[in-house]
């Protein structure tokens, strides 16, 4: 019986001892995973704050600047171009720079958009104004690869 409670009382002790152990580790993993967290939140808000910069950036440059993917359909673009493409600058996203463009140049701009999806240098662009008064447009482009393998920048001046 004595054997019994010896038994007994090792495994209580040894339960205990365990038990401590592991309540030591989590609390060690969740110190790490908070520190993660912070880091991470960290890490965040600096990227908005450059996305912020830039956008800005953007914002201000004499000339309009868009972000497509390979089909020309409008992901971002700055106020510059939205006045350039006489729409209001929420109305661009989704659209094509297509439905942008006078009819006559339509296909060029789809040699245009399949020579920059090869991953060539597509040749620059003239779009005939769609309004009386508006000069034409110049557009150059290039793959933006920060923003992943289908995001082309194009660049659109007046031309004088």
């Amino acid at each position: 019986m004595a054997f019994l409670l010896v038994v007994s009382l090792a495994c209580a002790i040894w339960a205990v001892y365990r038990l401590q152990t592991l309540r030591a580790q989590l609390a060690a993993e969740r110190d790490r995973n908070l520190a993660l967290v912070v880091s991470g939140s960290d890490a965040a808000a600096a990227a908005r704050a450059s996305e912020a910069r830039l956008e800005t950036i953007l914002q201000q440059l004499p000339i309009g600047i868009v972000r497509t993917d390979h089909d020309g359909r409008i992901k971002m673009a700055n106020e510059q171009a939205a006045r350039m493409f006489g729409r209001p600058l929420g109305q661009l996203p989704g659209k094509t720079i297509a439905e942008m463009a006078h009819i006559a140049d339509r296909a060029d701009l789809m040699m245009f958009f399949e020579g920059m999806s090869e991953g060539g240098r597509a040749p620059d662009i003239k779009l005939r104004s769609t309004v009386a008064g508006r000069p034409a447009l110049r557009v150059r482009g290039g793959l933006a690869s920060n923003h992943g393998p289908d995001s082309l920048l194009l660049a659109i001046e007046c031309m004088a």
